[in-house]
């Protein structure tokens, strides 16, 4: 038999593992509703990359999920600052402020999510985050709005929404205006 000058660590190859991102880490605390631990990777995360909105999002999610609202407020705010997670950073903070008893705070930063473009009307009308919002006058679920494209007779198409209101029932007939925008 011959020697060929390999080890048993040459003939095998070396796994180093590599830690996944905080962030990462962050969501799948939270996930798996380790929500203390989620704090701990997301401030982690932010430290790692302080210009990331998903990294303030997941910081202001996880010390929500831990019952720290008002750290929960300081990230979500921050989060907010990024176009990126507006709409659904609003959203959160409208339900930290909720849960905290703010209502005046809840109700501007759900109207703020809603101008980002927050449109979950489900998750809205069954959130419980919300319950404490629910029977005041100002708490209007976004419309429901509907896609479509039209074909005109040159072979075009025309795409266009509806925003139906809160009550619509499409058992009954409803008016409908189809304007076309600028094409924009």
């Amino acid at each position: 038999s011959q020697a060929t000058g390999k080890t048993a660590a040459d003939s095998s190859a070396v796994k180093l593992a590599v830690p996944k991102p905080a962030i990462i880490q962050a969501e799948e605390a939270l996930e798996a509703n380790r929500n203390q631990e989620a704090v701990g990777f997301a401030v982690q995360a932010v430290k790692d990359n302080p210009e990331s909105g998903h990294a303030w999002f997941t910081l202001a999610r996880a010390h929500q999920a831990a019952g720290n609202l008002d750290a929960a407020i300081a990230a979500g705010n921050e989060a907010a600052t990024f176009a990126s997670v507006r709409a659904s950073a609003f959203y959160n903070l409208a339900c930290a402020y909720a849960l905290n008893g703010d209502r005046e705070h809840a109700f501007m930063a759900l109207a703020a999510a809603k101008r980002a473009g927050f449109a979950d009307r489900s998750q809205m009308a069954k959130d419980p985050d919300l319950a404490s919002l629910r029977g005041d006058k100002r708490f209007v679920l976004p419309t429901e709005r509907n896609y479509f494209t039209l074909k005109l007779k040159d072979g075009k198409e025309l795409p266009f929404s509806v925003d139906l209101p809160v009550n619509y029932d499409p058992a009954k007939p409803f008016p409908v205006l189809v304007a076309p925008g600028s094409g924009n």
